[in-house]
């Protein structure tokens, strides 16, 4: 749905898939999806033990009950290979069961109560109420079966920090006033050069692109804010992340305040072509670089109040140098930076050399980063939460085994064979920008994809990408044909699916500049070892634990 876009053997084996995404792929009409993934025996073995394989197409039209707003209900179809439900499941799907979640309780836990596995090892601060946003204390008791991955300590205590760094200047606080009225004066200067007290901000605009896009944008925009020691505001798309997710940092918001209240207008207009960018900033005589042949750069006259970082997948050489050290030090004296981007920019962030070292220690476990950051920074809204929760103990609880499939089509034109899928009553369609609930639909289907216990994911796919971080799990991948190949699918790949070598998005657009080198990497996986090309796209970069490369 987005706008682009266990170590273990072969897991297909036991009891419940759940399909979400838009539609099916044409190319795999020619094989049975689960026994045709994998590359050995052993996954064909797995796949047809028939009374275990149980199919569960989500259909999203769940109206929500009580004061919830509108969410879609659930038509849920469940067979095995012999075309019946296995009873303990058939109970499920009429309403039997619980929650079959132990240590999930329906009464509001004391936080002075809550345990370490509810505040994710450290990760989450008990300072919110358990009423205000349910997701954030019960979504661990959804993965009590997975392998966790443990925060480092230092990861902990720089979000700590962090946290009172919003607090201090966000919205509505003495400092944010400050910098407003720096910002509408034009005078970056004297925010540069001010008290220790100053802030200085990264704006993360939302614009035309699907969920999956826009929620690696926020993750991205957010790890950047705490590298920099910025405070992150969110300028929502349509009203969006209001809709979709709690306030996650104690005692503040994370919106930027709208309307009058900001002095910027358009911020969805901005592009790699507006005067405000870095790109056309580098290239205009704003930027003076020192003659002595070090290659420093500073402002000509004065800082600008603020910077647009254009990172998106349109942006250029200019745009990218964004990921030099010589750059990074030219906005460190500039106090608002309006970052717009549909990318996972964390790849890029670690062949920074200025910002590798703090990376390195938050992060130990390279292919764990947006696990981490996600799972902190992104908790559904209430009524969002209702809709997987319910949606969850109704038809997935109590299964023994979950496999979760996600399925996109890039092509308007499918062979009409595929149609037969297109046709399966467990697809939303197509996607419709700035429809929020629409969104809220995707955003249940992701979560509920990251519960299961396999995934079954598509190239290119953001909205794969975070179902996949959120879980933590490594999915089997099914890879897609470019966007711009227009002729129809004929045959099957070999292997149509495999093994990704992590959980990590893939960065789609990243720079292959060596700012040291003054030159591209001739090999960008040994520059960085733990980076590495995606199997899914062949030009984009993924962070992987290891040594590994292309």
């Amino acid at each position: 749905m987005d706008a682009e876009d266990g170590d273990g053997g072969p897991s297909f084996s036991p009891a419940s898939t759940t399909e979400v995404a838009v539609k099916a792929a044409p190319w795999w009409r020619r094989r049975p999806l689960l026994s045709g993934c994998g590359t050995g025996r052993k996954a064909v073995r797995a796949a047809s033990v028939a009374a275990a394989v149980l199919i569960a197409a989500v259909v999203l039209s769940y109206y929500a009950r009580g004061d919830y707003d509108e969410m879609p209900s659930s038509l849920f179809t469940t067979t095995t290979a012999t075309g019946a439900a296995p009873p303990e499941v058939a109970e499920l799907a009429t309403g039997g069961g619980g929650s079959g979640l132990p240590g999930l309780e329906d009464a509001p836990p004391s936080n002075s109560n809550l345990t370490g596995d509810q505040l994710l090892g450290g990760l989450l601060s008990a300072a919110f109420s358990w009423q205000s946003c349910r997701s954030r204390y019960e979504f661990a008791g959804y993965h009590k079966r997975k392998p966790p991955h443990k925060p480092s300590p230092y990861l902990v205590a720089k979000l700590r920090s962090h946290e009172a760094l919003q607090k201090r200047c966000g919205p509505g606080t003495a400092p944010y006033d400050k910098a407003l009225r720096q910002l509408k004066s034009g005078d970056g200067a004297a925010a540069a050069d001010g008290d220790d007290d100053d802030c200085r901000y990264v704006v993360s605009i939302g614009y035309d692109r699907g969920l999956g896009n826009r929620v690696i944008a926020i993750v991205s925009a957010f790890l950047y804010a705490v590298l920099t020691e910025r405070a992150l505001l969110v300028a929502p798309y349509n009203g969006d992340v209001a809709a979709l997710f709690c306030e996650p940092f104690p005692g503040t918001t994370w919106l930027l305040p709208g309307g009058r209240r900001f002095p910027l207008r358009r911020l969805r207009e901005l592009d790699g072509k507006s005067r405000e960018s870095l790109g056309t900033l580098l290239k205009s005589n704003a930027v003076s670089v020192d003659a002595g042949g070090n290659g420093t750069s500073s402002w000509s006259g004065r800082p600008p109040p603020y910077v647009y970082l254009h990172l998106d997948g349109s942006a250029d050489y200019h745009d990218k140098l964004f990921y030099c050290d010589e750059q990074q030090r030219l906005l460190r004296g500039v106090p608002w930076l309006l970052m717009k981007t549909d990318s996972y920019l964390v790849p890029g962030l670690f062949l920074v050399p200025s910002l590798r070292g703090e990376l390195e220690r938050m992060f130990p476990e390279k292919d764990a980063v947006f696990h981490h950051l996600s799972r902190y920074l992104l908790h559904p809204a209430n009524a969002v939460w209702h809709a997987i929760t319910a949606y969850h103990r109704d038809h997935l609880a109590g299964a023994g085994h979950l496999v979760g499939i996600q399925i996109r089509v890039y092509h308007e034109e499918t062979p009409p064979v595929s149609q037969v899928v297109l046709d399966q009553p467990s697809h939303e369609g197509l996607q419709r920008m700035g429809d929020t609930a629409h969104d809220m639909r995707a955003l249940s289907e992701m979560y509920l994809l990251s519960t299961c216990d396999a995934l079954l994911t598509t190239g290119f796919s953001t909205f794969g990408y975070v179902a996949q971080g959120l879980a933590g799990e490594r999915p089997w991948l099914m890879p897609r044909r470019p966007v711009w190949d227009k002729e129809p699918a004929t045959e099957v790949p070999e292997p149509p699916c495999a093994r990704a070598a992590s959980p990590e998005p893939c960065f789609h657009s990243p720079s292959y500049y060596d700012c040291a080198a003054r030159r591209n990497y001739e090999d960008i996986g040994k520059a960085v070892p733990y980076i590495r090309r995606c199997e899914d796209v062949s030009w984009g970069i993924q962070l992987v634990n290891g040594s590994s490369h292309w």
